[in-house]
């Protein structure tokens, strides 16, 4: 797929989704403005065991001690269940899902390494993050593009899409961008379902989680590139009505192309 939208059509098009009827009342209001830390989204199997923060020496096998799966708010909780499990019909995957706390960088993470029981891997979402977004989105539009982006990591890991995409790179670059394209299909896939919903606030967040650190091996992508590749994926689902599969290599062929 080689056509590039504007990226005023994420945040119109993109400006009608609301992927998780969560609600914000749990947490303060106000403006966010904090970009998504790119590093740590996406962790190998041996990265999960040896991978520490700097500071913390924290690894991802210690998120699974502390981690939980509730919000701290029941009806935020009832909101985001039905979401997550609308989100694993769209992308047919169903992961380990927790919380964590995110206190040394707002962040998610993706592992094959089944540390929360379930065998095809774990997602562990940080509090802070969760917070931020959605006080920046109280509909949880931009919270469920972040753990669409991680469950389209659970896909790669069931794949040789991940090594192929990895081949010859020095940075994660194309990696993370096709889990753009996935969350994006996500997406589309959601406002095909409700036209309704708003993806304004959802297409912001794709821009907020781009970087510039070039040269650096945690580069996820440039803000415009993430935004193209999840309006990308976002137009496949939404217009071309295509299968999840054939997203999944429309998405590699989009990055590769």
């Amino acid at each position: 797929m080689s056509a590039l939208f504007p990226r005023r059509a994420v945040l119109t098009g993109l400006a009608a989704m609301a992927g998780c009827a969560c609600h914000g009342s749990a947490f303060a209001q106000g403006e966010m403005r904090q970009r998504i830390n790119p590093e740590g989204c996406m962790l190998a199997t041996a990265e999960a065991s040896a991978e520490a923060n700097a500071a913390a020496q924290r690894t991802v096998a210690d998120y699974a001690l502390t981690a939980t799966r509730s919000t701290g708010d029941a009806r935020t909780d009832r909101a985001l269940d039905t979401a997550l499990q609308r989100l694993a019909a769209i992308l047919e995957v169903t992961p380990g899902f927790a919380f964590y706390d995110d206190y040394d960088g707002e962040n998610a993470c993706a592992t094959p390494a089944p540390l929360l029981g379930v065998e095809i891997g774990s997602v562990f979402f940080g509090t802070r993050m969760f917070k931020t977004l959605l006080n920046q989105d109280p509909t949880g539009g931009g919270v469920m593009w972040v753990v669409a982006h991680e469950f389209a990591h659970i896909l790669q890991f069931q794949s040789s899409v991940r090594n192929l995409l990895l081949h010859g790179e020095k940075t994660v670059r194309r990696l993370e961008l096709h889990a753009d394209y996935m969350a994006g299909f996500y997406l589309g896939v959601r406002k095909r379902n409700e036209p309704r919903a708003s993806l304004f606030h959802a297409g912001e967040s794709v821009w907020n989680a781009g970087d510039t650190y070039y040269n650096d091996p945690s580069h996820h992508g440039t803000p415009s590139e993430r935004v193209t590749a999840s309006e990308a994926g976002f137009m496949a689902a939404y217009q071309q009505q295509v299968t999840r599969d054939a997203a999944f290599q429309m998405g590699y062929d989009f990055v590769m192309g």
